[in-house]
């Protein structure tokens, strides 16, 4: 739609042609309809943080979807050894210590100190990432790469050298690596020197290591036995300490959880017993002790409580030799099982839906019905330690050739936005339908343009078969509506507005589908757009992001039209974020009456309709402004 001339912000003439309004309510009574809160009364900020990755490959691939948060997390971090860059596998390769982190290096470089941080780091900040780095807690660190540790050479041995969190004498940044010991505050000295302080651009955050309740199976020569909560709430309190202490702006992230084994009761933990009559769960009894340390400590210690999610949903793929059902786990990404791929679409709705029960041992024996993880996590935190915030720094959803797998990466994403999550990174091979997933995201255009940072709620008629999300970025002055069609059916749809009335003029639209394959695509604009809605059809299994554009008004510019239903006038007007106005009508520019209630301004444009004063004359109009400082 092309908005008509402008008129003066308050006009006493009114030349202007008219425009269509476009509600939901007119559009065809068969089509899907969604609904757009735009009023800002339920407006809340997406962080930059969720479109993270756990980035080793650093390839291409990765560079390509313009993720923002770099972790160098995962199992090989725990038996990391920062003063000589050996590591351990653990279970995932037979026990082997080698020098696989630092393998892409010269080999006069693999022994210097911190090497393999370095890397990540140093690939982090040159694309103006922040880095999440992980400390190794469960004790011992490989000693040398000299290949696999038996279980007679479990630590303690000559095979590992002890942590120690506070090295209680000067730092180096060349250390010792004849002695018996690593220090943990040594290295974070090491990386503040090299990088400076996080508020000086250096590491942003610290974790507090992975998945510790997976120790005694994923580290056994390390940590043989089960770790406690006990143990895990002290030696993450010392931790965070030390790294509070040399670096007061840096975040602390833990504990890593791996699953709902470790949310329950820490994997079954020696001394759950201890804390179970107190505490519904282990996220809880976490934050509490941490909170309790933090108040001894006279500072927070923890900043974001982590967990990794990897979904437990499964579908039943085939039968055994037995007659016996076979299921597959739908994070699985070799099987395009038709089951699987349904249960997948369904997914993520576990991390918010109490109408959804996924088919998995959670729901059958720890939720015993939907999972609705976010109802679970986020009372925790409120009772327990307020203001920390979730990260989910492990999760993948499989299904990475299967157009599946990218819808659910694209309707995760939108989740984490919506739901208030702060830090997330994907842990699974940038491939397939992951790439456009991201980029629906964070380059729809090839240009690097991103979703908003604010999010609204829309409403979605039918989450089974739908998904929607939406935001605004207040600076460039767009709105961004993201829906999925998770059905092998076109769409019909319908977009209006409620709650709030903001102009629109046009729309692009973005995306992929299932029939075009595992590639980002410019989709036919919107057509007939209306000043607050629009209609169009959405492909089967596709995922669309709509770039809504305003008309171009200067920030506190009023424009008068004369609206298409008699009788009426629209008043277009783009108000500065944060400042508050009222909308004021005059007859003579001598006496203005107030009209309607106060608008605070988004740095979006919005429109109201008024009605025609009974001479016929449309008279002066302004919007005054209330408060807002300049």
């Amino acid at each position: 739609m092309k908005i008509p001339q402008r008129l003066n912000a308050w006009a006493g003439a009114l030349l202007c042609a008219s425009f269509t309004l476009f509600p939901a309510q007119a559009l065809n009574a068969q089509s899907v309809s969604f609904e757009m809160d735009l009023s800002g009364a339920n407006a809340t900020p997406i962080s930059p943080l969720i479109y993270g990755l756990n980035d080793w490959s650093r390839d291409s691939a990765t560079a390509s979807i313009n993720f923002t948060l770099e972790r160098q997390g995962g199992n090989r971090m725990s038996g990391y050894n920062w003063e000589n860059n050996a590591s351990n596998a653990g279970s995932d390769y037979i026990h082997h210590s080698d020098n696989l982190l630092v393998n892409t290096l010269p080999s006069a470089q693999q022994s210097l100190p911190g090497a393999a941080v370095k890397l990540s780091v140093d690939h982090a900040r040159g694309a103006g990432r922040p880095s999440l780095v992980t400390l190794q807690l469960a004790g011992y660190v490989a000693a040398d790469k000299n290949g696999t540790v038996t279980e007679a050479q479990k630590a303690p041995s000559s095979r590992w050298k002890q942590v120690v969190v506070n090295k209680g004498s000067a730092y180096t940044l060349t250390p010792s690596t004849s002695d018996a010991y690593v220090y943990l505050d040594e290295q974070v000295n090491f990386l503040i020197q090299t990088y400076g302080t996080a508020s000086e651009g250096g590491v942003f955050a610290y974790s507090l290591d992975n998945e510790p309740a997976l120790w005694s199976h994923t580290h056994p020569r390390i940590h043989p036995n089960k770790a406690g909560v006990a143990e895990i709430i002290e030696r993450g309190a010392e931790a965070a300490a030390m790294v509070k202490r040399l670096d007061l702006d840096a975040l602390v992230f833990g504990p890593a959880l791996w699953g709902w084994g470790a949310y329950q009761n820490f994997s079954d933990a020696p001394d759950w017993s201890s804390f179970s009559g107190s505490y519904d769960w282990f996220i809880s009894a976490y934050l509490a002790g941490m909170k309790a340390r933090s108040d001894s400590a006279g500072r927070r210690l923890l900043d974001v409580l982590d967990i990794h999610y990897y979904p437990e949903a499964a579908a039943v793929t085939g039968q055994d030799s037995g007659g016996n059902d076979v299921y597959t786990r739908v994070t699985d990404s070799s099987s395009n099982n038709e089951a699987l791929t349904q249960e997948r679409l369904q997914a993520p709705r576990s991390l918010w839906d109490p109408t959804h029960t996924e088919q998995s041992w959670v729901s059958t024996w720890i939720t015993r019905g939907p999972l609705r993880l976010f109802s679970r996590v986020f009372p925790s935190i409120d009772t327990h330690y307020p203001d920390t915030k979730l990260a989910i720094t492990e999760y993948d959803y499989g299904g990475h050739q299967n157009y599946s797998g990218g819808l659910a990466q694209a309707d995760v994403l939108g989740i984490y936005g919506k739901y208030g999550v702060y830090a997330a990174c994907f842990w699974g091979n940038v491939e397939g339908y992951i790439i456009p997933a991201f980029k629906l995201y964070r380059d729809y255009d090839g240009q690097g343009a991103t979703f908003g940072n604010i999010a609204f709620p829309v409403s979605n008629p039918a989450p089974e078969s739908y998904s929607s999300y939406l935001s605004t970025d207040a600076e460039r002055g767009s709105i961004h509506l993201v829906l999925i069609n998770k059905t092998g059916t076109a769409s019909s749809i319908s977009v209006g507005q409620s709650g709030g009335r903001l102009a629109f003029e046009k729309a692009k639209v973005y995306g992929f589908d299932s029939a075009n394959g595992a590639s980002l695509r410019q989709y036919d604009d919107v057509q007939d757009m209306g000043l607050g809605g629009f209609s169009y059809t959405l492909p089967a299994c596709s995922a669309l992001h709509f770039v809504i554009e305003q008309p171009a008004l200067g920030s506190e510019e009023l424009r008068v039209e004369r609206s298409q239903v008699a009788g009426k006038l629209c008043l277009l007007f783009k108000g500065r974020s944060g400042h508050r106005y009222q909308l004021q009508h005059s007859s003579d520019l001598a006496e203005w009456t107030d009209i309607g209630e106060e608008l605070t301004g988004s740095g979006l444009v919005t429109y109201s309709e008024q009605a025609m004063p009974a001479n016929e004359q449309p008279g002066f109009w302004r919007y005054k402004k209330l408060s807002g400082v300049e």
